[in-house]
């Protein structure tokens, strides 16, 4: 005669796995069989879910869980976000080289264009950061003055 198969609840689940010196969460591993009506192997129903646990146990000795894939960054994706960025550069390097046009002259629309171009820069470093902010002055070396 055939005992009737009882689903566990995650909390035993979980006790159960920790007496035999294993770390799983009881409610993927509910949620995962409920998931099939208790069935595992595509058609045979589950006897003992001890039994299934222990499995899982070894079966994580040997594949430790889901490989996590890196994520891939399509080259065309990588090229427009480098073009963006280099739009972005020599926009910010035009409005620096802009507002160093003004200096010494007091009708400068924006007040002391010194002032004006720190602020700029403070700006460019708190949202761009260090890196951006460097490549930024280097391009208005390269761009003549107004």
């Amino acid at each position: 005669m055939t005992k009737k198969f009882i689903p566990p609840t995650p909390q035993e689940v979980t006790e159960y796995a920790a007496s035999i010196g294993f770390k799983i969460d009881g409610d993927y591993f509910c949620n995962s069989y409920q998931a099939k009506g208790w069935i595992y192997s595509g058609t045979t129903p589950l006897r003992d879910w001890r039994a299934a646990v222990r499995t899982w146990k070894i079966r994580n000795k040997y594949y430790p869980g889901p490989v996590q894939k890196p994520a891939v960054v399509k080259f065309a994706e990588q090229r427009r976000r480098q073009l963006i960025e280099q739009k972005q550069i020599t926009e910010y390097a035009g409005r620096i080289q802009a507002i160093r046009a003004w200096r010494g002259n007091a009708n400068c629309p924006f007040g002391n264009p010194i002032d004006v171009e720190l602020r700029m820069r403070t700006k460019i470093k708190d949202n761009f950061g260090d890196a951006f902010l460097a490549q930024v002055l280097t391009k208005c070396k390269d761009i003549p003055q107004c």
